[in-house]
Parts: structure tokens; sequence; C-alpha cells
């Protein structure tokens, strides 16, 4: 098999930069997109090293619509085709200061479903001409059930899902799939504030997990695997248990 040829949005997420070194190894050609350029670059010289076929990198702020297609046009150009689109872009909010001041609650909307939704069918509509290719979209478990601490960054996830879904059946028609990785709690810069336990995933673990996905052709995946099983039970909770918990 060739070695492929991807796109990664997001690409200085930690989970996302542990999954481009296993690709990288493995002779792939990857191109990152991402709001620091200096970091981008970084990353690329590391996977340059590792094995990688190329590396290219472009800036682009998820909320900056207008540079959406041109983005992803010149990374279609450069690489040929392009078997796997990661998306890994986002933000983890703070509840609080979202709930003292709506306007950051709507710009977290945003960031994590309303940009993300129209810069995914740019490559949508890209993929489908292609009639082949994998999208993945890092999702979330804070989306399976709304939480007292985090139901706007679940608000969010949850719409990603819904349109994960629909999107994998227009685009199996033109053989593309779509995959939705769930991760639970992982270590990452995004989580650094939060006190980790047992739950916790690290981001080395997580990128192997989400190259092993994309490999075995999966519809939605928890990450790690056993998150489906808490995530179950709880939504199985009663609601008028639920609003007692402090979860």
């Amino acid at each position: 098999m060739s070695p492929l040829n991807i796109i990664i949005i997001g690409a200085t997420s930690d989970m996302a930069a542990a999954a481009a070194r296993i690709w990288a190894a493995k002779g792939a050609s990857l191109h990152l997109i991402g709001r620091n350029l200096a970091h981008l670059e970084d990353i690329a010289g590391d996977l340059r090293v590792r094995g990688a076929g190329r590396v290219a990198c472009a800036s682009m702020d998820v909320l900056d619509r207008e540079s959406h297609e041109a983005v992803l046009l010149k990374a279609w150009d450069e690489l040929g085709r392009v078997d796997v689109l990661l998306f890994a872009a986002g933000q983890l909010p703070n509840q609080s200061q979202c709930e003292a001041d709506p306007s950051l609650c709507r710009q977290s909307l945003d960031i994590n479903f309303g940009a993300s939704a129209e810069l995914l069918l740019h490559a949508a509509n890209l993929f489908e001409k292609q009639r082949s290719g994998v999208v993945v979209i890092i999702g979330s478990v804070a989306g399976d059930r709304g939480r007292r601490g985090n139901f706007i960054y679940g608000a969010a996830k949850a719409g990603l899902e819904t349109f994960a879904s629909g999107l994998r059946v227009r685009l199996a028609a033109a053989g593309v799939h779509v995959l939705l990785i769930k991760p639970g709690f992982v270590a990452t810069r995004m989580t650094a504030d939060m006190r980790q336990g047992a739950l916790f995933t690290s981001a080395e673990v997580a990128g192997k997990l989400i190259v092993t996905a994309v490999a075995s052709g999966g519809g939605t995946v928890y990450l790690p695997f056993w998150w489906r099983y808490i995530m179950l039970v709880i939504c199985q909770i009663p609601e008028f248990v639920f609003k007692r918990l402090k979860i």
C-alpha cells in the first residue's frame, strides 16, 4: 500500500500531532493547518526527521470563513490526492466565563461547531469530487449528555456528532467515509488545568488509537473504547437523579 496523503486541521493539537508522528513514520505526506505557523513548522521539522514523505504548513483560523476554501484547495493541489483529512480544531471553553458573558458562549459554539461545520462542508465537496477518502472528525464524549460543568462545549460536540452522521450518509455514495472519534479525558495542553485521574489517557495513546481507527474503517469510535460503556451508564441515569450529581 502506498503512503497516505493527509491533511490535518488543528495540527498543533497534541492528539493530532501524536497521530501525525505515527503516519510520518509510515512515510505519509502531510499538510498541516493551524493558527500558529511557528508551532506548525516545529512539528513539521520533527515529522520530516521521522520519515514523512513531505510536509507543508499553512496558517488558518477556523473562524476566518473566507479563507476555508482557498486553504483547502491549496492543500489538495500540493498533495494531488487526499486520502485522509483529520479535523482536530477546537476549544475547551471556561464554562463559568461563558455563562457570565454569553458572547463567549457564542464564540465557543462557533469555533467548536458553526465555523467547523462550514469548513468540513468545503472539504466534503472536494472529497465528493475525488470519489474517495476518509474524513476524520474529533468529537467528544461530552456531547453524549449535557453536564453542569461543560454543557456549552458538550452542546457543540453533540451538534458536530449529528453533523458527522448526516455527512457520512451523504458521502457514502461517493465512496468517502466519515469517522467520528469521541475521546474521553486526554492529557493535553487543553486539559492542563484539570485534575487528572485514572480516566485520563495520554495524547500518545490517543494518537495511536486515532491511526488504528482510521485504518479499521469504523463509523463512531470512543477513545479509549471503554468510554462507550461509561457514557452508556451516564445516559441511563434518570434526570431527577442526574440533577443532583456533581458531574
